[in-house]
């Protein structure tokens, strides 16, 4: 799992760079989008993708997501059925949760397996 999300992370970074023709880097700290949890640590946000969008100079966040479309859950895994896409557009859901201060800064890059 960590090879095949590598390999779409560095095709990421790679396609940026060709097409936008800005710099691009990969697994880039985030530390305003930091999470602090109930006992005071610290869980650092590190982003696979970050560019600068060649038309307003803003940073741009690309984080990759791989999603099973299979579920225990079996609500869940009907309704996934009866909708190509479901679970990728549930992972980019919980990404733009997670780091709900990024705002539009944020592109969840999302793909399903066995969808």
């Amino acid at each position: 799992m960590d090879a095949r999300h590598n390999h779409l992370r560095d095709w990421g970074v790679a396609t940026c760079k060709q097409c936008l023709g800005v710099p691009t880097l990969k697994e880039q700290h985030v530390p305003q989008w930091d999470i602090v949890d109930e006992a005071g640590d610290t869980q650092e946000t590190v982003l696979d993708v970050v560019f600068t969008d060649p038309r307003s100079g803003a940073p741009m966040y690309v984080d990759v997501v791989v999603k099973s479309a299979h579920t225990d859950d079996p609500a869940r895994l009907r309704a996934r059925a009866r909708k190509d896409g479901r679970a990728a557009a549930e992972a980019a859901k919980g990404k733009h949760t997670r780091y709900a201060l990024a705002g539009a800064s944020l592109i969840p890059f999302a793909l399903e397996d066995g969808g």
